[in-house]
């Protein structure tokens, strides 16, 4: 009889035995003869072609993917089930029939070229082609397709993998047309736009050439700096270095600038920093205020002949009580507010933030930082004009005092920003509208890791498996790479799998910010090895895409500032929906932050100004405080309506 046993060797490990036994005489005696062979390394093989056979036949049956096998003349011996879905049949009966009987005459066609063309190189090529099916539906692919070859190496069909990359396409189309939009916005606006990215201007819009005097041409080969005036030159460069290293620097001023003529021109400059090409950029909006300027500096000059200026002033000039009535106005003011004269405008008007301010609680804010301060400069507030309609100002007021410190008066100028106003709303629109591409690049990023990077590490895992078959023939130099370079490609895939849901969770859009908490808290805590608690609803409700990715990306950025700065061991995340809004913390326990709000020894990082920017869009708010007894504590609010939470 013949059997298979495994058995205790010597030195402790497992090996397997084939056994044959008989009965035989023994000097004259019945004895029973054994002999046994070592099958170990058999049986260490079927056992991985056993394994081999079961991983190919996951992934064949378990990819979205479509894997197919077919013969020289284009007839499928094999169609994994994810492809049969794509024509309504199961795998069986995709087997046998031909490209002709699912596809278009022209896909047909198509099918047969690129086929063609493998079997005559004898190499796998790529393809990407739109796909017709019979009821007129077409979608594109991208496909690998190599030839399959017999035992003597002769090719005898075609394996194919292809995987369906429509959606892809659309939202390439649709970024295309998101950044046309963009540039068609920023190509008619009035005022100077341009982005540089640290060493010259890399886009311009036609009013930055008609502002500055330069070609665009010219402009894309200019340090933006040499524009601006020696003496203001080495403020603005120096701020803008500090800017690019992510430091927190005045957004605004104002500068002289200098003209390719030699002329000077006054701007009002804002700046901010965004994602240009993949990396960090200023963004400069610059308004032309020369006149502005002149007319200030006129005013200066002109202080002897105050009452005169105060009539002739291009601002408006106002002084009041503190009670809310004005004193006297200049006619720039009563024009500015829809009055026909100074006159008419001091009697008409009794109650400054009643009649004036559309939300009276900015005047008693005003009136605060007066009683406070003595002096408020550039205090904006939308105000209402004598027919009804609304506009933005901006007020410098001084309190006037006697001599004993008893209050006189109020006294100031006012201007009107509404179209710098709605200059910054149409830049907040910009903003957000780069941060939905920043998001769109990381879903699609991830999306090309998961659905083809990850796929070939997966084939490379394979053939490596399938390779380390025959690592009996190889010597230990070649078996310990071959096993080295496995381990490295399983680690490659697990490294890609988590950076593609880092990038952009799928669990996010398909069921939620609470479930995709739960994960990226569970899977921050396992790779840093910091202890995180997680507080929030037990059944919490969607909440508007924005707002959920906008608490995620945050909740991401201050972990990982966390990690990186804080030292601290444990951390806790809570989300709260209360009163029509949703609030995030996000708490350690280590460093802390100095007296200016920063963590010991770091910049200001464009992380803080990613997530700032997020908060602005959802007009919520955002504080980076100190907690005690130490640590930091971030806190975001976003409103979301009212609601269960």
């Amino acid at each position: 009889s013949r059997y298979e046993l495994r058995v205790l060797r010597k030195d402790g490990s497992v090996g397997w035995v084939e056994m044959s036994a008989g009965l035989i005489k023994w000097d004259g005696w019945p004895a029973s003869l054994g002999i046994a062979y070592d099958i170990t390394e058999r049986k260490q093989a079927e056992r991985e072609l056993r394994t081999s056979r079961d991983l190919l036949r996951a992934v064949t049956e378990g990819t979205l993917d479509v894997i197919f096998v077919k013969d020289l003349r284009g007839h499928y011996l094999m169609m994994n089930p994810a492809g049969a879905r794509h024509l309504g049949l199961s795998p069986e009966a995709v087997v046998g029939r031909h490209d002709s009987e699912f596809f278009g005459p022209e896909s047909a066609r198509c099918f047969r070229e690129q086929e063609s063309g493998v079997v005559r190189t004898g190499e796998a090529r790529t393809f990407e082609y739109p796909l017709t099916y019979p009821d007129a539906t077409t979608r594109t692919f991208l496909s690998v397709k190599a030839p399959a070859r017999d035992e003597s190496g002769q090719i005898v069909g075609i394996i194919g993998v292809a995987h369906d990359i429509t959606e892809r396409k659309r939202a390439e189309t649709a970024l295309a047309e998101n950044e046309r939009r963009f540039r068609e916005l920023a190509q008619t606006a009035p005022t100077a736009i341009f982005v540089y990215d640290g060493s010259r201007i890399v886009y311009a819009n036609p009013a930055t050439e008609e502002i500055t005097g330069y070609s665009r041409e010219e402009l894309l080969v200019l340090d933006p700096h040499e524009m601006v005036h020696p003496d203001f030159r080495g403020q603005v460069k120096a701020r803008a270095v500090a800017r690019l290293r992510g430091e927190a620097v005045p957004g605004r001023y104002e500068l002289p600038m200098l003209r390719r003529d030699g002329t000077t021109r006054w701007v009002d400059l804002s700046a901010r920093v965004l994602n240009f090409d993949s990396k960090p950029a200023i963004l400069v909006i610059a308004y032309d205020i020369t006149d502005r300027k002149r007319a200030e500096e006129a005013a200066l000059m002109a202080e002897m002949k105050y009452r005169a200026i105060f009539e002739q002033s291009v601002v408006g000039n106002f002084q009041s009580t503190p009670e809310g009535r004005f004193l006297m106005v200049n006619q720039a003011m009563a024009r500015m507010y829809g009055y026909d004269s100074p006159g008419e405008m001091t009697r008409s008007v009794t109650n400054i933030g009643a009649q004036l301010y559309t939300d009276a609680k900015r005047r008693t804010e005003y009136r605060r930082m007066l009683e406070d301060l003595g002096r408020v400069m550039d205090f904006e507030a939308e105000h209402r004009r004598k027919d009804g309609s609304t506009f933005w100002t901006s007020d410098s007021t001084r309190a006037v005092r006697d001599a004993g410190g008893r209050l006189l008066y109020y006294e100031g100028t006012v201007q009107d920003i509404t179209a710098r106003k709605q200059a910054e709303a149409a830049l907040r629109r910009l903003s957000g509208r780069l941060l939905t591409l920043q998001d769109e690049e990381r879903r699609r990023i991830a999306r090309e890791l998961h659905d083809s990077t990850a796929q070939n590490l997966a084939a490379l895992i394979m053939n490596l498996g399938a390779a380390e078959k025959g690592a009996a023939r190889m010597n230990l130099k070649a078996r310990r790479a071959l096993t080295e370079g496995l381990a490295l490609a399983k680690q490659s895939a697990r490294e890609i799998r988590t950076l593609s849901y880092l990038l952009h969770p799928p669990m996010l859009d398909e069921f939620g910010l609470a479930a995709a908490l739960r994960w990226y808290v569970h899977g921050f805590s396992e790779r840093s090895g910091i202890r995180l608690e997680l507080e929030m609803p037990r059944k919490l409700r969607r909440l508007p895409p924005d707002v959920e990715r906008t608490l995620f990306r945050i909740t991401q950025e201050a972990l990982a500032n966390l990690r990186q700065h804080s030292a601290s061991k444990r951390a806790k995340v809570v989300l709260r929906r209360k009163n029509g809004r949703v609030e995030l913390e996000v708490r350690d326990y280590g460093k802390g932050l100095l007296a200016n709000g920063r963590h010991p020894q770091r910049p200001m990082g464009v992380g803080l100004v990613g997530m700032r920017e997020r908060v602005d869009q959802l007009e919520g708010q955002l504080v980076i405080e100190p907690a005690k007894p130490k640590g930091t504590r971030v806190r975001v609010w976003l409103p979301v309506g009212m609601g269960k939470p």
